[in-house]
């Protein structure tokens, strides 16, 4: 089997864990449309790769969005779809490029958790700035942050537990840490 290409059982991975964005999306922050709702894909991008992840982070991100009504408009939740894409890109090359280095796993975690954060919360804040206003974006900075924390912390941390019990190879991916 090719890890490197999106086979059969990884896009049926990756269906599923895009429905479990939708799931997640339900459970939120009061009076804000901060939720769950990634930590499916940050799951994705460990468990099945980079381009899986991305696919994850994405369309899970446009997915809630959509159920949601798209509280933030259209040209907003396209841009953070995209910017969900890449923070799943910068959270799986943390942890790739620590792991080649022969960091433990703690600092891996740590380190791939930070890189998810400042993608997904300030970075993505300030891309959005001009559209919803500095005021509104600072008003997020802190529930996002903490939020994106718990989404990539929870993959994190579930990936390593689904590697310790050798459940990935069903979805094709890899049982290492």
């Amino acid at each position: 089997m090719n890890n490197k290409r999106l086979n059969t059982r990884k896009l049926a991975a990756c269906a599923m864990l895009i429905a479990l964005s939708a799931a997640g999306s339900l459970i939120g922050v009061p009076g804000t449309s901060i939720a769950f709702d990634s930590l499916p894909a940050f799951l994705g991008a460990l468990a099945l790769g980079a381009p899986a992840g991305m696919l994850v982070g994405f369309a899970g991100h446009w997915l809630t969005a959509y159920i949601h009504g798209f509280p933030y408009t259209v040209p907003v939740h396209a841009i953070i779809s995209v910017f969900m894409a890449v923070t799943m890109l910068a959270f799986y090359a943390a942890d790739r490029l620590l792991k080649r280095l022969g960091a433990n796993v703690v600092l891996r975690g740590v380190c791939a958790c930070a890189a998810g954060v400042i993608f997904n919360a300030p970075l993505e804040l300030l891309a959005v700035s001009p559209i919803l206003g500095l005021a509104v974006c600072l008003g997020l900075m802190l529930p996002l942050s903490a939020v994106a924390l718990a989404n990539a912390a929870g993959g994190y941390i579930i990936f390593a537990i689904l590697v310790k019990i050798k459940v990935l190879g069903v979805f094709g991916a890899s049982n290492e840490l």
